[in-house]
């Protein structure tokens, strides 16, 4: 889950199951622009901090092996 939310110092956290090959987190701010990414395929529970955006609402997909979840985030 994104958290807090909304917030000003955010976090994304996940879990990977083990066994996975692709791992990838993105992050689009409101006009679609990626402004952030990060791949990696450790498995566990993982955190990745989102410090330093711009006030404003972005859109986080997490990819896991082609299966992808999407978040609003909203940075005060």
């Amino acid at each position: 889950g994104v958290y807090p939310n909304p917030g000003s110092a955010v976090a994304v956290g996940y879990s990977v199951p083990q066994g996975l090959k692709q791992v990838s987190l993105n992050v689009y701010d409101a006009i679609g622009k990626q402004v952030r990414t990060m791949s990696e395929a450790q498995a566990g529970n993982q955190v990745y901090k989102l410090d330093g955006l711009k006030a404003g609402v972005y859109v986080v997909k997490l990819n896991v092996d082609g299966q992808q979840t999407s978040s609003k985030l909203i940075i005060e």
